[in-house]
């Protein structure tokens, strides 16, 4: 576990120093299993943890997705939660699920995995989903606040028959 820590902030390190202005060295939460790494990150922001703040866990016991639907969440994925403050118009909040959507599936596609958006928070491979956002909110008057934007991708770990992993995928790649 503390190697995965390691890792996440060496990449930060990496992105501050490219882009200073925006990259701020994050806490960094790891854990075996939680309930849902969106639901342990709120109750860490309560405690005062800071924007910026990231939790990580090998395994969701309850993980959820849009519309209150459940994730399923076995070790072998990667599961993790990111809090921001983003002052944002409350009529905007797609936005903030729209632009992680967006910005993952670029991130992969950078891999060279044709990774699709799935309207408005699904990753998808051909017809499987690899994965998905699930974006919380809560508002100060008219703006989003504060935010807890949570990603599930589909690693190493079981899945249904709708969906994908990347080890799969990546074997595949290797055999032909």
């Amino acid at each position: 576990m503390c190697e995965l820590k390691a890792r996440f902030s060496q990449a930060f390190k990496h992105l501050q120093q490219i882009s200073p202005q925006f990259i701020e060295l994050p806490e960094i939460y790891v854990f075996d299993a939680v309930e849902s790494t969106n639901q342990t990150l709120w109750q860490l922001v309560e405690q005062g943890a800071k924007p910026g703040t990231v939790a990580i866990a090998l395994e969701q016991k309850a993980g959820r997705g849009q519309w209150g639907k459940k994730w399923e969440s076995p070790a072998g994925g990667l599961y993790l939660s990111w809090y921001i403050e983003p002052q944002l118009p409350v009529e905007n909040a797609a936005q903030l699920t729209l632009c992680s959507t967006w910005g993952a599936a670029r991130i992969l596609r950078n891999y060279g995995l044709q990774v699709k958006i799935k309207w408005l928070n699904d990753l998808v491979i051909g017809d499987k989903k690899l994965g998905g956002i699930l974006t919380e909110t809560r508002l100060k008057g008219s703006k989003i606040n504060r935010a807890v934007i949570g990603i599930g991708i589909n690693w190493n770990n079981p899945v249904p028959d709708t969906g994908v992993n990347l080890k799969t995928i990546i074997d595949n790649d290797n055999s032909s």
